[in-house]
């Protein structure tokens, strides 16, 4: 067993047989020893005096109250700080510090690395009927004849239904089990309300034996500032805390690491494994990690493939929707910017100035200046306030670009949305010919497969289905003869036909529906091409209207083109990929 945990244990004895015998004399006057003093042994305060010395080390007894008598022998000089094992060394055996009063080395509560764990307190552990456990500590004045209430320091209540526990039992939990660290420290602080270094080394010691480190930094960086003599310990256990605080940090940042392995967050999971390297290259988890990198690496590239691949897909439709609802600018482009803040306000304008410290925009003639800390995202955009709706020649020519027009948007839409992995728009346009690949690649080391990207989807031409290339209109029976009912021979009613006149009529959302199908065939592969008969004319692609064939006024019998299908008698729908 340590020194340090010897000594805290015999602090433990000392505090019980206070509470035993109160009224007792004290071990000085029952050895007529004089007044005891604190010596810090082991980074722990203890309250004692040096009974004897030699070259190796001191003989200490502890100031217990009676029957107890602790004596602990052969402590070496390394227990103490340097300035007090030579003061002791050149002194008499016994001698009490300075008159002045203790060193502060001698006055410092500290916990030495091997403390033992936070207080132990008691608690329920509940197992539940579906074989889980859940441990805390009982609130009887919340719980009911239904539901019992514990708390723990993941919930302050929480609430289990008796017909859900299988059975129960008392155990003792560390205190950090069941309260919050925050809680901790409030407690330890209103209990000894520190204002002095000694107190503020006391709440130290406290708050680094329960892993507030962050907590016990600031509490032995106060007592520094407070009481200068306490500096050369403080400054001791703040390197102690920062190795500590390191180990945990990189212990904690492993498990992140595996758990973002776990859920396929792999850019993640190798963007930490890069801060794991910088934070603690010894760390025993790095090791095991660093091994796994390579086949994450892979597997990142599979999953980015995949990702580019439907983000294409999505942003084909996104792009084609704003095209057709925002439609396209009137007249020449007047070359502004859109200045987008951490909080979401946006400025439009013309840029002025882009500086280290602020984006200067000339908004409708106010400058506008903005703080470049705040800024997110400067963007160009045309300030011309024209719109027009683009003609059916300029949407189709757009959407079946296959180098420009809304390829090139989706290129470079999709190189600022992954522009965290470095992707150019070479790699985002061969993830997306590749899409359909599959790929086995057999090593050493086994098979590894690529599988293909693509993802199924469906478009359908509606009732721009007329407009597509290949589609055949069907002809109207011919003119002349009688018709059932009587009335007059027939005549042909005509309907617009000019494709560019048709366009402009149709609402956004049958544009918007046409164009998604014409993309697709121009840009993916077309698995499938069905058809449906038109719901309006049952398929013919004409209309027919017989005429009465008696009265006075007869009617005549006519024949129009459906003018849903536009003569096709049919929708036509494609499934690609």
């Amino acid at each position: 067993m340590s020194w340090a945990r010897k000594l805290v244990g015999v602090g433990l004895a000392v505090a019980a047989a206070a509470l035993e015998f109160p009224s007792r004399a004290t071990a000085a006057e029952a050895n007529n020893l004089g007044p005891s003093s604190e010596y810090l042994i082991h980074n722990v305060v203890m309250k004692g005096w040096i009974l004897s010395h030699n070259q190796k080390g001191f003989t200490f007894k502890v100031d217990d109250k009676p029957p107890l008598d602790v004596v602990v022998e052969n402590i070496p000089w390394e227990a103490l700080p340097p300035a007090d094992a030579e003061r002791i060394r050149r002194s008499g055996a016994g001698e009490a510090p300075p008159a002045a009063g203790p060193t502060a080395s001698t006055k410092v509560a500290q916990t030495a690395a091997e403390t033992p764990a936070p207080d132990a307190i008691p608690a329920t552990r509940y197992t539940l009927k579906n074989g889980r456990t859940v441990t805390g500590k009982d609130l009887p004045e919340l719980s009911t004849a239904t539901t019992v209430c514990i708390r723990n320091k993941y919930a302050a209540q929480f609430h289990i239904s008796r017909a859900d526990i299988a059975r129960s039992e008392p155990v003792m939990v560390p205190e950090t089990e069941i309260f919050t660290l925050v809680e901790l420290r409030e407690r330890k602080i209103g209990e000894i309300n520190p204002t002095s270094g000694r107190e503020y080394m006391e709440l130290g010691n406290y708050l680094r034996r329960i892993g507030d480190f962050a907590g016990a930094k600031d509490a032995f960086e106060r007592a520094m500032l407070l009481d200068p003599r306490f500096e050369e310990v403080a400054q001791k256990n703040l390197a102690e805390l920062e190795a500590s605080l390191k180990e945990v940090t990189s212990r904690y940042l492993a498990e992140q690491i595996w758990s973002d392995i776990r859920a396929d967050r792999l850019a993640e999971a190798l963007q930490k494994i890069k801060r794991l390297r910088e934070l603690d290259p010894n760390s025993p988890d790095l090791t095991t990690l660093e091994v796994q990198v390579p086949a994450i690496e892979r597997e990142l590239q599979k999953d980015i493939r995949r990702r580019v691949v439907a983000s294409y897909y999505l942003k084909m439709e996104e792009l084609i929707r704003e095209r057709v609802y925002n439609r396209v600018p009137d007249g020449p482009e007047i070359p502004g910017v859109v200045v987008t803040t951490r909080d979401g306000k946006s400025f439009k304008g013309v840029l002025k100035t882009e500086g280290e410290e602020y984006v200067e925009v000339d908004v409708d003639g106010r400058l506008v200046r903005v703080e470049k800390s705040i800024v997110s995202s400067v963007s160009q955009t045309n300030l011309n306030p024209k719109r027009r709706d683009p003609t059916f020649a300029e949407s189709k020519q757009y959407v079946q670009d296959t180098s420009g027009g809304l390829t090139a948007d989706i290129v470079k839409a999709l190189e600022e949305e992954y522009k965290k992995y470095g992707l150019t728009q070479e790699q985002i346009q061969n993830y997306w010919k590749d899409r359909l690949t599959d790929v086995v690649t057999y090593t050493k080391g086994g098979a590894e497969r690529i599988p293909p990207a693509y993802i199924l989807h469906e478009a359908n031409y509606g009732k721009a289905s007329w407009l597509r290339e290949g589609a055949q209109i069907v002809a109207p029976p011919p003119q002349g003869g009688t018709r059932p009912g009587g009335g007059t021979p027939g005549r042909r009613q005509r309907i617009e036909t000019d494709p560019e006149v048709w366009w402009k009529q149709q609402p956004p959302e049958v544009r918007y529906q046409a164009l998604v199908a014409f993309a697709a065939e121009a840009l993916c592969k077309v698995d499938k091409v069905a058809s449906t008969p038109c719901n309006h004319c049952g398929g013919k692609g004409y209309i027919e209207s017989f005429g009465l064939g008696t009265g006075i006024k007869v009617q005549e019998n006519t024949t129009k083109i459906c003018p849903t299908c536009r003569g096709t008698g049919t929708f036509t729908s494609i499934r690609y990929r």
